[in-house]
C-alpha cells in the first residue's frame, strides 16, 4: 500500500512502500478508568540504493556511489519526519484511503546487519505514535476530549491539630465546650500529550498543534474539566488558564466526611503546579472545616494562669489569648475570590471587639475559678479593672492577640482612674521623763514621770492616683493653665467626679471630729504634684491633733 508523509518542505512518497503495522494501546488510570487511547504505528521498509524515494540514487551498475546513495536517502527521510505533525497517509492500491493521521515521531532506525550493509540496500524502521486515526481504524469509543497519558485524585483528610472553635456564652461566664476543626485537601493532576490539530492541516501541509496542544496544556484542562472550571485556552496566554465557571467543591460531600450540617468551609486555597517540558499539571484545593458562622469565623487560643506569692497577700490572674479569623472567601473562577471584602483579620477584630474584650475578666475567672476559689478562700474576689493590659494585631496573619491581667486588690475609689495608692501613717506621743544625774549611781540618772507627752498625735495621708495622660490643646497659655490645674484629678468633675472622690478619702482620713479627738491642725502645708502628660497625680498631708485619753506606746 501507498505511504506517503507530508512534511513542512512537502509530501513525499517512501517508496518501495514500506510495510505498516497499527497497534492500539488503551490509557487507564490505577483504577481502571480509561482516559486515553494511543495507537502505535511502525513502517519497516527497504532503501534501494538505484531506485526509489526519497534521496539521491546511484545509476544502476555504478557500484561506487551505491553506498552514498543509501546515506542520501537516510538523511531524507530524518528530515523529512523531523517535523512532528506531518500527515501520514496510507492507502489502498485503488485509492481509497486507510489511515491518516498526525503523529508524533518515536524513532527512526537503520539497523545493520553484515559487514557489507549499506551497499546498495538499507532496512529501516520508523516508529511513530499518534492519539487519533482518520479512515477505518478509529472506533467510536476513541473519541477523549484531552490527550492524556494519566491522571490522579487525591484526598487528604483529617483533625487540623491545635486549632478549636470556642463555643462560649454570650457573657463567657463559664467554660466552653470545644469543636474541632478538619482539614482536608484535594489534588488533580494528569500527564498529558501534544496534540495536532487536524482540522486546520491543509492536504500538503502538517498539522500545527491544537490551540492548548502543548502536553502541559492537554493535562491542564483535563484537570480544569473535572474541577468544572473550563479551559478557554487563549491565544498568547503562557498558562492558557481557565477563567470562568464555578467550582466543583464549593463543599466536599458530607456524606463522604461525616461532618454535621452546621460545619462550614473556610480557608479556600488552592495551587497550581506545572511542569512543562515534563506536560504534567495539578491543582491542589485546600479547606477548613468549622463549625463557626460567616460571622463568627475563628479560632481562639487561650491560656490562664494563676499563682500566689508567700511575699504578697495577692493573687494574679493573667489571661493570654490569640484570635486568628478564617477566610470565608472561596474561588470561583481559578484564582479569583468571590468577594475580596471578607478580610480574615476584619472577622477576627469584629470577634474581639464585640465577643472578648468586654468579657476578659469573666473569662480569667471563668477558666481560673478553682485556683481563684482556693487561693481567695472566699473572702474576696478579682478586681475587674486589670492591672495590665495589651493588644496585639497583626493584619497580614489575620490574628488579635491579648494579654490582660487582674488581681485581688481593692476595688479603686476613684472613678475613672487606673491605679491608686493611698497610705495613711499614725505617730503617736511619747511619755516625758526628767533625767536626774546623780553621781557615783551606778544605774545612770534618776528619772522622774513628769506627767505629759513629748509632743501630739500625728497622722500623715498620701495619695497617687493614675489617669490617662493628656497633652494640651495648644501651647497658648490659656491652654497651658488649664492643662496643668483644671485637668488634675482634684480639679475634675466630668466625665468622673474625681474631685470629690479625693476631697472624700482625705476627709475620711483626717482627724478632726474623730471620736476622742479634742483638738485638729494641719501640719505645714499639703503638697499636691501633677505630672499631666503622664497621668500620675500626688497628694501628701500631715496633722496634728489631741485625744482626751493618753496613751503611751
Amino acid at each position: 500500500m501507498p505511504v506517503q508523509y507530508t512534511s513542512k518542505t512537502g509530501t513525499q512518497l517512501l517508496t518501495p512502500a514500506p510495510l505498516a503495522q497499527v497497534t492500539k494501546e488503551y490509557q487507564k488510570n490505577g483504577d481502571g478508568t480509561i482516559v486515553g487511547v494511543q495507537y502505535g504505528i511502525t513502517l519497516t521498509g527497504k532503501i534501494l540504493a538505484h531506485m526509489g524515494a526519497p534521496g539521491t540514487k546511484a545509476d544502476a551498475g555504478d557500484s561506487d556511489s551505491y553506498q552514498a546513495a543509501i546515506v542520501s536517502s537516510q538523511k531524507a527521510i530524518r528530515e523529512l519526519f523531523a517535523d512532528e505533525g506531518g500527515m501520514l497517509e496510507i492507502t489502498a492500491w485503488d485509492g481509497g484511503t486507510q489511515l491518516t493521521c498526525y503523529p508524533r515521531v518515536v524513532s527512526i532506525d537503520f539497523p545493520s546487519r553484515d559487514p557489507i550493509s549499506w551497499f546498495n540496500v538499507c532496512e529501516y524502521t520508523i516508529n511513530l505514535e499518534a492519539d487519533y486515526i482518520d479512515g477505518s481504524f478509529p472506533e467510536a469509543n476513541d473519541n477523549f476530549d484531552w490527550a492524556i497519558v494519566s491522571a490522579s485524585e487525591s484526598i487528604d483528610f483529617g483533625e487540623e491539630d491545635g486549632r478549636y472553635h470556642y463555643v462560649w456564652s454570650s457573657d463567657r461566664s463559664s467554660p466552653p465546650p470545644i469543636a474541632k476543626l478538619f482539614r482536608y485537601s484535594r489534588t488533580l493532576s494528569a500527564q498529558g500529550k501534544k496534540r495536532f490539530d487536524d482540522s486546520t492541516a491543509a492536504p500538503d501541509t502538517p498539522s500545527p498543534l491544537k490551540s492548548g496542544g502543548e502536553a502541559w496544556q492537554q493535562a491542564s484542562g483535563y484537570v480544569m474539566d473535572k474541577l468544572s472550571l473550563g479551559f478557554p485556552a487563549a491565544q498568547g496566554d503562557d498558562f492558557n488558564y481557565p477563567s470562568d465557571a464555578t467550582p466543583a467543591i464549593g463543599r466536599p460531600p458530607e456524606a463522604f466526611l461525616g461532618l454535621p450540617d452546621y460545619y462550614n468551609v473556610y480557608n479556600h486555597k488552592r495551587s497550581v503546579q506545572i511542569d512543562k517540558t515534563g506536560g504534567s499539571f495539578s491543582v491542589t484545593e485546600e479547606f477548613i472545616f468549622g463549625s463557626g458562622t460567616t460571622t463568627s469565623a475563628v479560632t481562639e487560643d487561650t491560656n490562664v494562669n494563676v499563682d500566689k506569692s508567700v511575699d504578697g497577700g495577692l493573687i494574679n490572674v493573667s489571661v493570654q489569648g490569640t484570635i486568628t479569623g478564617l477566610n470565608t472567601d472561596q474561588y470561583s473562577t481559578p484564582f479569583v475570590l468571590d468577594n475580596h471584602s471578607v478580610n480574615p483579620y476584619t472577622v477576627a477584630s469584629d470577634h474581639w471587639r464585640d465577643n472578648v474584650e468586654p468579657y476578659v475578666f469573666n473569662m480569667a475567672n471563668a477558666l481560673g475559678k478553682d485556683e481563684i476559689t482556693r487561693y481567695i478562700g472566699g473572702q474576696s474576689t478579682l478586681n475587674p479593672i486589670p492591672k495590665t493590659e495589651s493588644v496585639s494585631r497583626n493584619p497580614a496573619a489575620g490574628t488579635v492577640g491579648f494579654n490582660y491581667a487582674f488581681d485581688n486588690r481593692p476595688t479603686i475609689c476613684i472613678p475613672g482612674a487606673l491605679a491608686e495608692n493611698i497610705t495613711v501613717t499614725d505617730n503617736a506621743p511619747g511619755q516625758t521623763v526628767a533625767l536626774t544625774s546623780v553621781p557615783g549611781r551606778i544605774l545612770g540618772p534618776v528619772m522622774q514621770d513628769v506627767g505629759t507627752q513629748d509632743g501630739p498625735w500625728s497622722r500623715s495621708l498620701s495619695m497617687e492616683v493614675v489617669v490617662s495622660g493628656i497633652s494640651p490643646a495648644s501651647c497658648s497659655p490659656t491652654n497651658i493653665g488649664l492643662w496643668l490645674s483644671e485637668k488634675k484629678p482634684s480639679n475634675t468633675t466630668a466625665p468622673y467626679d474625681q474631685k470629690a472622690a479625693i476631697e472624700a478619702i482625705i476627709l475620711g482620713a483626717a482627724p478632726h471630729g474623730k471620736p476622742g479627738v479634742t483638738k485638729a491642725f494641719t501640719a505645714g502645708q499639703p503638697s499636691e504634684t501633677w505630672d499631666a502628660k503622664n497621668g500620675r497625680w500626688t497628694y501628701s498631708v500631715t496633722w496634728n491633733y489631741e485625744l482626751n485619753t493618753s496613751k503611751y506606746y
